[in-house]
């Protein structure tokens, strides 16, 4: 990794996964007012999107995206794709859900609702995957070879122009169904 090159976007990436995880353990321990949940989750939100904004720009700066290989890239981040996308949808609908029953009940016990759990617990368990995908995806994107040609990437290009990518597909299936015809007769 070249770290005078990349370390800005990297800091920013990583910044911002810290900010959400503190926040996520945190927030909850503080019992302040719920003017500065407000604050604290708009801001989480925020970092989310920056997140979101700065790994697009780290993707779009590619030798892979500039060469028009989007595809490529789209396979290879596909699951990180997936769940920051799904994690900004969960995170914003349980902030919301968790403020309106903060405001209609000040004063009262509200974690018995089930939205309220049932967000609680799916933000939580996707903010592992994020966690996991999103650090991948942060130090695979500051490697140098996605940023020049290389040889994996036109071994990668001879492959899809020979067709290998769905022969190998084909065969597999193929051997899959004469084994499954083999054990029938059996």
């Amino acid at each position: 990794m070249q770290s005078g090159k990349y370390f800005g976007a990297l800091f920013l990436l990583f910044l911002f996964l810290f900010i959400d995880i503190f926040l996520n353990c945190f927030i909850f321990t503080l019992r302040v007012e719920n003017v500065v949940v407000l604050v604290l989750y708009i801001f989480q939100d925020i970092c989310l999107v920056f997140a979101l904004i700065v790994m697009s720009l780290m993707f779009v700066n590619t030798y892979i995206f500039q060469a028009g290989l989007v595809r490529i890239l789209v396979r290879k981040f596909k699951f990180t794709i997936i769940t920051n996308v799904l994690y900004l949808i969960v995170t914003v609908a349980f902030h919301c859900v968790d403020l309106s029953q903060r405001w209609k009940y000040p004063d009262y016990y509200y974690w018995d609702s089930y939205e309220l759990s049932v967000l609680f617990t799916i933000q939580r368990m996707l903010a592992g995957f994020h966690y996991y995908f999103y650090k991948r995806t942060a130090l695979r994107l500051a490697d140098p070879l996605f940023y020049k040609d290389s040889q994996w990437l036109r071994n990668w290009l001879k492959g899809i122009k020979s067709g290998e990518h769905q022969t190998n597909l084909m065969l597999a299936s193929k051997t899959a169904n004469d084994i499954s015809k083999k054990t029938r007769n059996l």
